[in-house]
């Protein structure tokens, strides 16, 4: 694979609102690269498609790559998960993002290696001269010193399509696992102590009053709790 070019088209919204290379990725030094997104995984395979795009765009095995899905506390600001906006925003962000680190990556293998950029290829994280291969170091190596703490600049080149190997090819899903071993990984899995689950008695349509409601068949059942006020009417109990 050859390296970075110039150029680019325009800068994704989710880039404009969360402009800094941090926000969207870390390299450490135990040779894995950590890939935050504003989405979540709700049973539609995003976080596989985004470590897809991550792998593709930083020339690296996609096992290398670990996911943090959306949390207030690290994750860039990309507003909801909804509308089957997830690729289009945060994949084309992130997408840049890896473009611009990769650039990064290069211009300092450049310089440490003392190898013109063109002349430098990459395989799996490792940089190396064309004509030398010995001539090497990786990105686990070159990524110290706070190289990404910095803003992403324009809009970064980021790979042809023509040069794809990870994106469109099939992936193990990343959610599967957890879910096909009966471990919690939605919020409706959480139970908390003293929990109750809720539901609300929903009207046929918009603006419906509640004309009548006979309480004599939840009043009978041992922990369940029904909560009405006027058109409202909800039912807690101790077990969902």
């Amino acid at each position: 694979m050859n390296a970075p070019a110039a150029g680019g088209p325009k800068r994704p919204a989710s880039l404009q609102k969360n402009p800094r290379l941090p926000q969207w990725l870390r390299i450490d030094r135990d040779g894995t690269v950590w890939i935050t997104s504003g989405k979540v995984e709700i049973g539609q395979g995003i976080l596989t498609a985004l470590a897809q795009i991550a792998a593709e765009e930083l020339d690296i095995d996609p096992g290398r790559i670990r996911m943090l899905a959306a949390a207030t506390d690290r994750s860039p600001d990309e507003g909801v998960t909804s509308g089957s906006l997830s690729i289009q925003d945060s994949g084309s962000a992130l997408r840049f993002a890896c473009a611009q680190a990769r650039a990064l990556l290069f211009e300092r293998a450049e310089r440490q290696l003392g190898v013109p950029i063109a002349q430098l290829r990459i395989e799996d994280g490792t940089i190396y001269a064309a004509n030398d291969s010995t001539r090497r170091t990786t990105y686990w190596d070159l990524a110290g010193d706070r190289l990404l703490d910095r803003e992403i600049e324009g809009t970064p080149a980021a790979k042809p399509a023509r040069e794809y190997r990870v994106v469109g090819s099939s992936a193990a899903r990343l959610d599967l696992p957890d879910k096909i071993a009966g471990r919690p990984c939605f919020i409706q899995d959480m139970v908390l102590p003293g929990m109750r689950f809720g539901r609300v008695v929903r009207a046929p349509r918009g603006l419906a009053q509640l004309a009548a409601l006979d309480r004599s068949a939840l009043e009978s059942m041992p922990g369940v709790v029904l909560v009405h006020e006027g058109s409202f009417a909800g039912v807690l109990a101790e077990r969902e």
